[in-house]
């Protein structure tokens, strides 16, 4: 999906997304790829201490974390509101990734 950046800013929750690459470090989680809404490349990072922990308990299975994602894919969208801090379209979604 090519980007479309003359899509109008909307804040939309776009639900539980997949086809994310997840690049980690040992305090932070890097989400890279396509917002599902205006197809710009988006990267976000999440500092491990704003997700809890990302190691299973000893003797603990690795459960899947899920983290939101806002849309940053750096161009200023039509309508977006003055006073937004965000530099996106306004979409946000969820990804999952195993801690």
């Amino acid at each position: 999906m090519a980007h479309d950046s003359a899509l109008k800013w909307a804040e939309e929750d776009r639900g539980l997304q997949t086809g994310f690459t997840t690049e980690r470090t040992s305090d932070t989680v890097i989400v890279r790829g396509a917002c599902p809404r205006c197809g710009g490349e988006t990267e976000w990072t999440f500092r491990t201490g704003d997700m809890g922990s990302l190691s299973a308990p000893a003797g603990q299975d690795a459960r899947p974390q899920t983290a939101t994602v806002i849309c940053s894919c750096g161009s200023a969208h039509p309508d977006r509101p003055a006073d937004s801090d965000e530099d996106g379209c306004g979409a946000f979604w969820k990804v999952r990734f195993e801690r």
